[in-house]
């Protein structure tokens, strides 16, 4: 990084690799590809909890193993291969 560089340079980062400037920056001035991937994967997120919720009659084992796979911690880039 140069002296006069911030770690929000438009040189750092995503807008670096991808060529994003300005244009591509949201009113919180937040580059518009995070704010497109924390939606996405909100959304993702979201179905995968709706398609594999509890039923009221009681999980299965496979149930159980499928939801705790995919719906508990540490599968923070399951969402964006959806995408």
């Amino acid at each position: 990084m140069q002296a006069n560089s911030t770690p929000n340079d438009d040189r750092t980062g995503i807008s670096a690799l991808v060529g994003f400037g300005a244009q591509a920056r949201g009113a919180s001035g937040r580059l518009l590809p995070e704010i497109w991937m924390q939606d996405g994967v909100k959304r993702v997120e979201q179905a995968l909890a709706r398609l594999l919720c509890a039923e009221d009659d009681g999980e299965t084992e496979l149930m159980a193993a499928m939801r705790y796979a995919t719906l508990h911690g540490g599968k923070r880039t399951r969402a964006l291969l959806c995408l």
